[in-house]
């Protein structure tokens, strides 16, 4: 199948984006990263793109050891939270979730 990414939708893009990152890690044989990390990576996706993309995630975690999401617009289906609360003196903390 040939795709050109570029000017795919959003949902594509996405799609793709992550796809390509496990084949690279499935054909690396020097090193098998265990960690993939995703800033923001569902902001281009709408209504149900959303649902089918955190199917994909589900799949995508039982193949790595951890999978690190830093999501602003949709909920994630997590193992634990690390939320970023600031004080009344604009100082951040942190707030595990689990």
């Amino acid at each position: 199948v040939s795709q050109n990414a570029i000017e795919s939708s959003g949902k594509e893009r996405t799609f793709c984006a992550l796809a390509l990152k496990m084949a690279l890690r499935q054909i690396n044989v020097k090193s098998k990263p265990s960690i993939i990390c995703l800033d923001e990576i569902t902001g281009k996706l709408l209504g149900k793109s959303v649902e089918e993309f955190m199917e994909f995630l589900e799949i995508i975690k039982t193949k790595i050891n951890k999978l690190i999401i830093i999501e602003h617009m949709h909920p994630v289906n997590y193992d634990l939270m690390i939320e970023v609360k600031k004080d009344k003196n604009l100082i951040s903390s942190l707030e595990l979730n689990y």
